[in-house]
């Protein structure tokens, strides 16, 4: 509460520069930092303001109600329509990904940055709760939806 008014993390400080919210952080360390992982110029920081929005919008709500309700609630609040639902709803923006990713292997500059990084790293988390290897899980351009009871590694 010291740092983040709403008690939450991540929050970071920066020199006296205190942000919170995850995707602002990572907007912000991308600028400052980054380097060949931040953009190189504006039309790179808004194809990455872009992506990063369209995953908060198109993605993350639906992979939040299959994390709720195939790991995160106690078995008794899971429900399986919801989470089903879900899977079902990521198909079309995975899609506009797969297509994305399919055109140079990359989202942004034609080469790695915090986004793939950042996709990367959800999918590492993915891989850690399906007990699936990260190594043979094809996490970027092609992605697989796991259905209950189902390894996706392969």
């Amino acid at each position: 509460m010291r740092i983040n008014p709403n008690g939450h993390i991540p929050t970071i400080d920066d020199g006296g520069l205190v942000q919170h919210e995850s995707l602002a952080i990572n907007l912000y360390l991308a600028k400052r930092y980054g380097g060949r992982l931040g953009p190189a110029n504006v039309a790179e920081d808004g194809q990455m303001g872009m992506w990063a929005l369209w995953a908060a919008t198109e993605v993350e709500p639906h992979s939040l109600q299959v994390q709720y309700h195939r790991v995160s609630y106690p078995p008794a609040e899971q429900d399986p329509k919801i989470a089903a639902a879900a899977v079902e709803a990521l198909r079309k923006p995975f899609a506009v990904l797969d297509r994305k990713l399919a055109e140079t292997g990359f989202l942004v500059g034609g080469r790695f940055t915090w986004l793939i990084s950042m996709w990367q790293r959800s999918c590492a988390m993915r891989c850690r709760r399906r007990n699936c290897s990260r190594r043979r899980q094809r996490c970027a351009g092609g992605w697989r939806l796991a259905t209950p009871g189902r390894r996706t590694d392969g």
